[in-house]
């Protein structure tokens, strides 16, 4: 009886074994699926996804059952999205979420990014990222410290020559003082700076606008190296969908390319600019009686 695989290391663990049984090495299977011995090693491994539609044609190849084909296949399908609840994904500790975080980031060949609730974190500044972690998510002084630790590592990937993040905010995200006006402040000085370095295309939507679309929710799109799937990460109230499939991450890609070209949306120095005159108009209301003399 076939055991159903747990997860995309387990579906690669059977897809070899098929392969093993029908005395198949790599480099002729992949000769029958057109692909390279390289990539049939990493299916194997879990380290590359493979389409439901690979699934069939790989079994069938190998000359399994259609009973067995049916279930990997549907396998196959369900590994291409992941949902799980933040209650998981934090439980081994923000430290390390950040981390599993920044080595998707590190991996991609460019990050497309879309806020409507939270700054995104590689624009965070810590009083930001620790209100965060203390007061919504209730961690520990000892959490917050390893989190905010595990944030600034995975913010350095900004100064990396070859990152390219392009990042749409809207201006109800730049708005909101959730962690307080002063930290907001020290928040949009910092989105401002991090939008003149060369890797970050900055793009916001302003509120009074005409544009026929919906905010919709949030979300990272991955674009990876050729060997490794393309993958959207998408923030819910209680979960965290990760998402592999082309045709539902064209969806994401569409969006965003639709949001970021809008000429209702704000880019390059027009956007910096917006960003300075919100963080302008807060300073204002810590300071109201300030003459602007020193």
């Amino acid at each position: 009886m076939l055991s159903l695989p747990g997860n995309r290391n387990e579906l690669g663990k059977q897809l070899r074994k098929f392969r093993e049984a029908a005395n198949l090495r790599g480099s002729d299977l992949g000769q029958l699926l057109e692909l390279s011995q390289g990539q049939i090693s990493r299916v194997e491994t879990g380290k590359r996804r493979i389409s439901p539609e690979g699934v069939q044609q790989w079994l069938e190849a190998t000359n399994a059952d259609s009973e067995v084909i049916d279930q990997l296949v549907a396998a196959a399908r369900r590994f291409d999205t992941e949902v799980t609840a933040w209650k998981e994904k934090f439980g081994p500790g923000w430290d390390i979420y950040q981390q599993s975080y920044a080595g998707v980031e590190s991996a991609a060949k460019s990050i497309k990014a879309y806020q409507v609730s939270v700054i995104h974190g590689l624009l965070q500044t810590p009083g930001y990222s620790e209100f965060i972690q203390r007061e919504i998510v209730g961690l520990s002084d000892e959490q917050v410290t390893a989190g905010l630790t595990a944030m600034r590592n995975r913010q350095r990937l900004l100064y990396e020559p070859e990152t390219r993040l392009e990042v749409i905010l809207t201006e109800q995200v730049l708005r909101h003082r959730f962690p307080g006006a002063a930290v907001m402040v020290e928040q949009l000085h910092r989105i401002a700076q991090l939008a003149a370095l060369p890797t970050v295309n900055l793009a916001v939507i302003p509120t009074d606008n005409d544009m026929p679309l919906p905010y919709m929710t949030s979300f990272d799109l991955f674009s990876m190296p050729d060997d490794e799937p393309d993958l959207v990460i998408i923030e819910l109230d209680t979960h965290e969908v990760r998402e592999a499939d082309p045709d539902r991450l064209a969806t994401y890609e569409r969006r965003h390319h639709a949001l970021f070209t809008s000429a209702q949306t704000l880019t390059g120095q027009a956007a910096i600019d917006f960003v300075q005159e919100i963080a302008a108009e807060m300073t204002a209301t810590i300071f109201p009686n300030a003459s602007g003399q020193h």
